[in-house]
């Protein structure tokens, strides 16, 4: 499988199976709240052990299009990526690790969320993963382009859990151009019509 270049974000280990690339971090980070003396102050805490993060590339039309999810049930679909070096570039650093992946000036944000299948907490997660990918789409968030880091691909197996399933999600957000039939893969297709 092609690799991606990492821009931010530091993965313990990557692992491919089945022409998708985990890259393995030991903790996932959320943030919560403490509050003292009446003043609530974010804290990163931690949500689960491990954290496998999932990329898969597609060429279609000769367009390398990237493929990862958000919390196991929301595909995250960028079909317009940025291509530096024949390779899109990622970064692992807003928040939970989900990979953000740098896309074209003029790229556009869609959701098709499936809100009534989230639990609260996820409902609330997705929410603030839109509107972190509405700023930067909208260039009100600026992501640098800092380095091109490259990284060692080693085989190996993933925990079922872990594994990425695009038929497990039922919710899409998409950053690029408006996804179209014949420009989609049809997995990804799929989750966008269920």
């Amino acid at each position: 499988m092609e690799k991606v270049w990492i821009n931010k974000g530091n993965p313990r280990q990557v692992i491919e199976k089945d022409d998708v690339h985990y890259f393995y971090f030991p903790v996932e980070l959320g943030i919560g709240k403490i509050r003292i003396l009446g003043v609530e102050i974010p804290l990163p805490l931690p949500i689960k052990f491990p954290d496998y993060e999932p990329i898969k590339l597609f060429k279609l039309n000769g367009k390398t299009q990237v493929a990862s999810r958000f919390h196991y049930q929301i595909l995250t679909y960028f079909n317009y990526p940025k291509i530096v070096r024949n390779r899109a570039i990622v970064d692992f650093t807003l928040g939970s690790h989900s990979p953000y992946v740098h896309s074209e000036d003029n790229s556009r944000l869609g959701t098709k969320i499936a809100m009534e299948r989230l639990g609260a907490v996820e409902a609330q997660f997705a929410r603030l993963l839109i509107l972190i990918c509405q700023e930067i789409v909208s260039g009100r968030k600026k992501i640098k382009i800092e380095s091109l880091n490259n990284y060692d691909v080693e085989r190996g197996e993933i925990p079922d859990e872990a594994m990425f399933e695009l038929r497990k999600c039922h919710s899409v957000i998409w950053v690029g151009t408006f996804p179209e039939k014949r420009d989609t893969p049809a997995e990804v297709w799929h989750v966008l019509k269920s």
